[in-house]
């Protein structure tokens, strides 16, 4: 079974190369067992990946606005939470992570809980 944050990853990648003709293009890697999300994100932090798909929890440490989508029964459905992330609010969330190097480009949904 393929996850659908896996696939979306690989329609961006498709599309990055597409919409550059070439120029630019990404290849995916699998975590490593041993390797947390918290890993990851430091990698990128220091350059030595140039991006990754995450969860959200593990932002909470290093950009503490990130802990509002993660806190239980904040949304109400699954539609309020997409308009929220989408809107002004996950923008602000997103534009937070500047202060720490980071470029938080959207959020995904892989699965909601707590509504």
């Amino acid at each position: 079974m393929i996850y659908p944050t896996v696939q979306a990853v690989a329609y961006m990648s498709k599309l990055v190369t597409e919409r550059t003709g070439g120029r630019h293009s990404s290849r995916s890697f699998q975590r490593r067992a041993r390797q947390s999300e918290k890993d990851t994100i430091e990698q990128v932090r220091i350059g030595a990946l140039d991006m990754i798909r995450i969860n959200v929890a593990p932002m909470n440490n290093v950009v503490p606005r990130t802990m509002v989508p993660t806190m239980p029964f904040v949304f109400r459905s699954t539609a309020h939470m997409r308009a929220v992330l989408d809107g002004p609010i996950g923008e602000e969330i997103l534009k937070a992570c500047e202060k720490q190097g980071l470029v938080g480009l959207a959020f995904y949904d892989s699965g909601s809980r707590s509504f």
